[in-house]
C-alpha cells in the first residue's frame, strides 16, 4: 500500500498530496500552450511493483512507463 509507505517524514499519501501541485501546474502550462503531455501521475497504478523507492521505477515500473507512452503516443 503505497499510502503507507514511509517517505521522509511523510506517507506515500502525504507525499503525493505535495506533488500534486506541481502536477497541477505543469498540466496547466502543457493545456495553455497547447504542448501535448503524458500525465504519468494519473495513469501510472500506483502499485509498489513499480517503483524502486518514493522515486525511482522498478524495472516493471520501466516496462509498464513505456506500455504508457506508447498507448498515448499512437494516439
Amino acid at each position: 500500500d503505497l499510502a503507507k509507505y514511509q517517505v521522509y517524514i511523510f506517507s506515500g499519501l502525504q507525499y503525493s498530496q505535495k506533488l500534486e501541485p506541481y502536477n497541477l501546474t505543469l498540466r496547466q502550462v502543457c493545456a495553455e500552450s497547447q504542448i501535448q503531455m503524458i500525465d504519468l501521475a494519473k495513469l501510472l497504478p500506483k502499485d509498489s511493483k513499480y517503483f524502486f523507492d518514493d522515486m525511482h521505477f522498478s524495472d516493471a515500473g520501466c516496462e509498464k512507463i513505456s506500455e504508457i507512452i506508447f498507448e498515448n503516443w499512437k494516439k
